[in-house]
């Protein structure tokens, strides 16, 4: 259905998502790599039991990015830069209170050829140019393929995903099984295939890290400011 006139994006409305529900924007206006219909689906899928979702096709612009028609906006791989007027939209619409998830894959900028850290940096946030590696063989075969068994580094990450619609009850029995032990890194097994490592300084918090099996050691692949920018590197939820 179309969400305005003569507008080149459309919704996707939740199954289980009522009028008032949280909308979801995930941008392909900067050839984003992944995007609900090539490479989400499943992820669209669980979303759409809670959340409206939208595909935006036509720009970053101020009447897309605004919270009364979004709230969530997702920039999953983009392949294209930024202008600064889009910056100042996208600031402008974090500062109005929309949350903004960004992600890059492996070789960061420049691999994919886009800008984003120039916002990022200003949230204490940067995606480097490298790429996560298993330094032992364990359940995968490709070395880029990381399982991280002990990266999680705030607690919350762990129960926000056992939180999740469609949190299978195995992630969420781990959950239970590492807050009973008491267990910070513990209780949750994140697969990140072909992702980059972040800096992260202050106001920015890291989340998740490499943990101390995979290479570089420790350095955060996912990381937060104000409960609003999310910034991470990888494929994981990708079918």
């Amino acid at each position: 259905s179309a969400a305005g006139q003569g507008r080149s994006f459309y919704t996707m409305d939740g199954d289980g998502a009522g009028p008032n529900a949280i909308t979801v924007v995930f941008d392909t206006f900067k050839k984003e790599t992944f995007t609900p219909s090539k490479g989400l689906k499943q992820l669209q899928r669980r979303l759409k039991m809670q959340y409206n979702i939208i595909e935006n096709k036509e720009g970053i612009e101020q009447s897309i990015y605004n919270v009364r028609n979004t709230q969530i906006a997702v920039f999953w791989g983009p392949r294209e830069k930024f202008t600064k007027s889009e910056f100042a939209v996208i600031k402008n619409y974090l500062e109005d209170g929309g949350s903004v998830f960004m992600l890059l894959g492996e070789g960061g900028e420049g691999k994919y050829g886009t800008n984003i850290n120039f916002l990022l940096e200003e949230y204490g946030i940067y995606i480097n140019s490298d790429c996560a590696v298993r330094s032992v063989y364990h359940k995968y075969l490709h070395p880029k393929e990381v399982l991280i068994s002990n990266g999680v580094l705030n607690r919350e990450l762990s129960h926000a995903i056992a939180r999740l619609p469609g949190a299978s009850k195995s992630e969420r029995e781990s959950v239970d099984l590492s807050s009973t032990q008491h267990d910070l890194h513990g209780g949750l097994e994140i697969v990140f295939p072909y992702g980059a490592t972040l800096n992260v300084q202050k106001p920015a918090i890291p989340l998740l890290s490499t943990g101390q099996e995979s290479y570089p050691l420790n350095r955060p692949v996912l990381a937060v400011y104000d409960g609003k920018l999310v910034s991470g590197s990888g494929v994981n939820c990708c079918d």
